[in-house]
């Protein structure tokens, strides 16, 4: 391997990796000196002894050959100098086999030591490769190649290959175990009265952390009685866009949603507005927040064309981005609508049969809502008072004037149910919908992109928002 970094190329091709291989590997020798006397207590003897020997005898030429796979046999030198991402061969059982083959024959030098207090480097060395891995080449081949190495991540596990096995990350399987063995679901079915007292104990008001950034400036303002959150940036993009939290205004965005705006607003270069809108347990209901947000609305009408002004939302704020739509349309003002929505997973009140047939199946693969627990919130929201229609049920709005629509479900939550209705509703008026449904992913996955699998949505979200607003991203 050549190792040099010509005109053009993005990435060194040695990268973190000498440090790395020299790191472990001093780690193992350390190991072995101390085997025969400090640690001479781990020392194995008879069967054991020669299971670990044979066992380590093996995975010294496997750690050869995946080593030489991934430096040698994948023509490595050449795709990093054309900036290419490998994902073939070797590569598409891990994503870095050349620090899996010299893992697995430090392993397997431990082994033939037969020592038991060598066995702890292992998980040791798995970590360091890990966090090292994440903190520096993963962040670079990200910057690099954005969406492609997104989906890559999702597709290939960092040392081991358990996605040639499981579906999901172990990270995405433990979560889900998670919500299941505390029974999310049975949570979110809460009746309303109980979910507003839980959440009102919680209550501590409009809380925003301090947020520096040496190119954007953010200052809470009001609106219609409620706190703005604004993220301007100093050279003035002349684009915004509304941050509609989710969560059945129960709460207000928190501290760490905040700080997440930010780093959209950065990354996207363009303004944000967080609205920390009315809360249903502070004698509030859904009319007053479209009312609210409406406002809102009218207020970046006076600083910014419409066509850039953009609305993103998720879960309960996913369902009022579309809704004040059909909220502009009702109010009847002649406000023109704004640029872009992008709204993930939109809940909305189930109108058709087969919707609720789909529910039903869903219902099972869903482990935080549920029908029962959208008709909970729901009820919530409203405070048991009927409202226009296109506020329960988004397939029954009326999207005259709106251009460009971004639509994206989880393929296991309820909300899914819904979809197809509500794209279709929106090409009725001539929408232009772009709609994705993720198999196997869950509620939200594009805005909460808390494990690798929901990566791939959430850099497409960034595209679609950071894109030419053409109406045919």
């Amino acid at each position: 391997m050549k190792n040099f970094k010509k005109e053009g190329q993005r990435l060194p091709l040695f990268g973190i990796g000498p440090f790395l291989i020299y790191g472990i590997s001093l780690m193992s020798i350390a190991g072995l000196i101390m085997s025969g006397n400090i640690l001479s207590s781990g020392l194995l003897d008879g069967v054991w002894a020669w299971v670990f020997r044979i066992t380590g005898i093996f995975l010294i030429p496997l750690g050869i050959f995946i080593w030489y796979m991934g430096a040698l046999g994948s023509d490595m030198d050449n795709h990093i100098e054309n900036n290419k991402l490998q994902t073939g061969g070797i590569y598409s059982w891990v994503r870095n086999p050349m620090y899996v083959g010299v893992w697995f024959i430090n392993i397997g030098l431990l082994l033939i030591w037969h020592n038991l207090w060598l066995l702890i480097l292992l998980p040791v060395q798995w970590l360091i490769l890990t966090i090292v891995l994440k903190n520096t080449e993963e962040k670079w081949l990200l910057d690099l190649y954005g969406e492609e190495y997104a989906a890559y991540k999702v597709r290939v596990n960092r040392l081991i290959p358990l996605k040639r096995i499981m579906k999901k990350s172990v990270k995405y399987a433990f979560i889900l175990g998670l919500c299941k063995l505390f029974k999310i679901q049975r949570v979110m079915e809460l009746p309303p009265e109980k979910a507003k007292k839980l959440f009102a104990k919680k209550y501590k008001g409009v809380v925003i952390p301090k947020l520096n950034d040496s190119n954007i400036d953010t200052e809470a303002e009001s609106v219609n009685g409620s706190t703005m959150l604004w993220y301007r940036h100093k050279d003035h993009p002349g684009k915004v866009c509304v941050y509609l939290v989710g969560g059945g205004m129960l709460k207000y965005p928190s501290p760490s949603q905040t700080k997440e705006v930010l780093s959209l607003s950065k990354k996207l270069n363009i303004d944000f507005v967080l609205p920390f809108y009315p809360l249903v347990h502070t004698d509030n209901t859904l009319t007053d927040v479209y009312e609210t947000i409406y406002e809102l609305y009218k207020v970046l009408l006076r600083k910014y064309q419409q066509e850039n002004i953009y609305f993103l939302g998720g879960s309960s704020g996913a369902n009022l981005a579309l809704g004040m739509i059909s909220y502009i349309n009702d109010r009847g003002e002649g406000l023109p609508m704004p640029g872009k929505i992008y709204a993930g997973s939109p809940g909305s009140l189930l109108v058709y049969d087969e919707e609720r047939k789909l529910a039903d199946k869903l219902d099972k693969t869903d482990v935080i809502m549920s029908q029962k627990a959208t008709l909970s919130v729901w009820e919530g929201m409203t405070g048991g008072k009927k409202v226009a229609d296109y506020m329960e049920s988004l397939q029954l709005g009326d999207y005259t004037g709106l251009k460009n629509v971004c639509l994206s479900f989880g393929g296991d939550e309820v909300f899914t149910a819904a979809a197809e209705s509500i794209r279709k509703r929106l090409e009725q008026y001539g929408v232009h919908v772009s709609m994705e449904i993720e198999e196997g992913l869950y509620h939200a996955y594009a805005c909460i992109p808390i494990v690798d699998d929901a990566m791939p949505g959430y850099q497409r979200m960034l595209k679609y928002l950071g894109g030419c607003n053409n109406g045919n991203e």
